[in-house]
């Protein structure tokens, strides 16, 4: 939750709860506050209505107005991220190693070292989008799911 202030007119107060890796779970909810009721709201340029409960969001950047009866208005951009978690991806990493043991430090990358996984983030998302980490010679693979993940997961800024 975060407020938002507007000195001479409308205010808002912000909550929001993040979404699911490529769902559509995220909500923002916006009341306002000051200014001259009613107030109107809308989300990324669209229309405005007055409700401001806005649900059924995909992780992304969302901007916020809000308006007051006089035309007052304020913004704010809101960050939806798919809560994918760190330990996830670590686990996945760590299961997927073209041959037994490949990444306990014997093998460069050490992904024993969570810095090394964050800092390989985008090759690593880049080489399990394309199905080359795991090698396809290794007889391992990576189920759809777990490569969406580490896509949303690097997508929400990779972190630790």
């Amino acid at each position: 939750d975060f407020d938002i202030r507007n000195k001479n007119g409308i205010n808002i107060e912000l909550s929001f709860s993040n979404s699911g890796c490529e769902t559509s779970t995220g909500t923002i909810s916006v009341e306002g506050e000051g200014g001259v009721q009613p107030y109107e709201f809308k989300l990324n340029g669209q229309n405005f209505q007055s409700s401001g409960e806005i649900d059924q969001l995909s992780p992304g950047e969302y901007d916020v107005v809000a308006k007051d009866s006089t035309g007052s208005d304020i913004s704010q951009t809101v960050q939806i991220l798919s809560d994918v978690e760190f330990q996830e991806i670590k686990s996945i990493v760590s299961s997927i190693c073209a041959v037994s043991g490949c990444h306990n430090g014997t093998i460069s990358p050490d992904f024993r070292n969570d810095q090394t996984i964050q800092a390989r983030a985008s090759r690593i998302q880049s080489r399990t989008s394309a199905r080359s980490m795991p090698p396809p010679s290794s007889g391992r693979s990576l189920t759809d799911t777990e490569i969406a993940n580490i896509a949303c997961w690097v997508t929400d800024g990779a972190s630790l």
